[in-house]
């Protein structure tokens, strides 16, 4: 007789994997690079309370303290008083809660970094790689608990057609503090006035006889002063300079602009560039420390008379103008560093030039090229190939890399 079958398999066994609510605090005085995150966060099924901040150091001492015995997580935004006083005030050795933290750049100026009670951080997040390796050197935080997560740029699906003419108008957002280079903007606007006086500039942001600090910083007062006595009295500046109040109406104001400029000192990641690339207008940076890691060299100069001329060729014609805007608006659309903006590309460039590899430009003949290896750079990407020696129909070329 045929064997008795056994007992019927055990159905396999299934596992449900789901995500456990978390009640999350954040905790500032500036929350609006947290904005998305906080709406994602309440998106996904967490509970998101804020800790308003007044300022840097600043705050509701009983309303933290509450959040801080409440929250399964802490995020303070910017690492400033805040970061300080919840690192000092989360630092048991039998504690559950978790603390992050994401610096700017304004903080690695301050005694704040300093004052973090380390063993209580589980992660501090930096906006740049060259702001993280600041703050790393001055406070010697361990890097295995840091990260780098550049600020998110919304973009927007459409843009309207808007006037051919505003590829004439500069757009600084921001003049304060003195390391925003109010005085470069001025030169930039004034030496390009001289050949097309079309050329304007609008400023958003707080003026500078509005900011209550100002009475208390004399030095700062003085370089103010100096640049507005400019705007009223130099010829070339004369009716070309506008100054647009502070306000959350970016786009709006981003359609009445052609260039967005960044004429720093120096700084973190300058959010104009990227933000005003995707609202349609074309970004121009001086090349600020860091600035080569973050953004392509088309949008950089090394100095204003470099970017004055940059800046006549790209607006001299509407259509030349126009595709230079895509193509930056294209850029602004990746959602991680690309190779250009993480160092890749320049890495790799510089590697193939000891390889003894030649750059290309892409509009070059190949027919032209003798034997060898060769590379073209456009924006982000890099392709590379060694050409044998004589190129014909039949004659291939082998790719070492794209």
């Amino acid at each position: 007789p045929a064997e008795a079958a056994g007992p019927p398999a055990a159905p396999a066994p299934r596992v449900r994997v789901t995500a456990e609510p978390r009640r999350v605090v954040v905790a500032g005085h500036d929350l609006k690079f947290a904005g998305a995150l906080m709406d994602r966060l309440r998106a996904d099924g967490h509970e998101v309370r804020v800790d308003a901040w007044r300022g840097h150091a600043r705050h509701d001492v009983e309303r933290s303290r509450a959040l801080a015995a409440w929250a399964d997580v802490v995020h303070c935004e910017w690492s400033l008083g805040n970061l300080a006083w919840y690192s000092r005030h989360l630092d048991s050795p039998h504690r559950t809660t978790r603390l992050t933290s994401r610096l700017h750049l304004q903080e690695a100026g301050t005694v704040f970094p300093s004052r973090v009670r380390q063993d209580a951080l589980d992660e501090w997040v930096f906006v740049a790689e060259h702001v993280r390796a600041q703050v790393l050197r001055d406070t010697r935080f361990p890097a295995a608990r840091t990260s780098v997560v550049p600020n998110a740029v919304a973009v927007p699906p459409t843009l309207s057609d808007g006037d051919d003419d505003r590829r004439f108008v500069l757009g600084l957002v921001g003049v304060l503090p003195e390391r925003k280079g109010l005085h470069r903007a001025l030169d930039l606007l004034a030496t390009l006035r001289r050949v097309e006086p079309r050329h304007t500039l609008r400023i958003r942001g707080h003026h500078p006889e509005e900011v209550g600090w100002m009475a208390q910083r004399p030095t700062a007062a003085a370089y103010y002063r100096a640049q507005l006595r400019r705007i009223e009295t130099d010829p070339m500046l004369a009716g070309a300079v506008a100054w647009d109040p502070h306000g959350p109406d970016m786009p709006a104001w981003y359609a009445r602009v052609g260039v967005a400029l960044s004429v720093s000192d120096f700084e973190s990641f300058h959010f104009t560039l990227p933000d005003g690339a995707a609202h349609g207008c074309l970004p121009a940076a001086l090349a600020w420390a860091g600035a080569d890691l973050l953004y392509p060299a088309a949008w950089l100069s090394p100095d204003v008379a470099t970017m004055a001329e940059a800046l006549r060729r790209a607006t001299a014609d509407a259509r030349a103008w126009r595709s230079a805007v895509a193509q930056a608006r294209a850029g602004a659309h990746v959602l991680a560093p690309s190779g250009m903006m993480d160092g890749q590309v320049a890495a790799i460039r510089t590697a193939l030039d000891d390889a003894g590899f030649t750059a290309l430009d892409e509009t070059r003949p190949w027919s032209e090229l003798s034997a060898g290896g060769y590379y073209t750079v456009r924006d982000g990407a890099l392709i590379a190939w060694v050409t044998p020696g004589a190129l014909g129909e039949r004659v291939g070329f082998r790719v070492v890399g794209a």
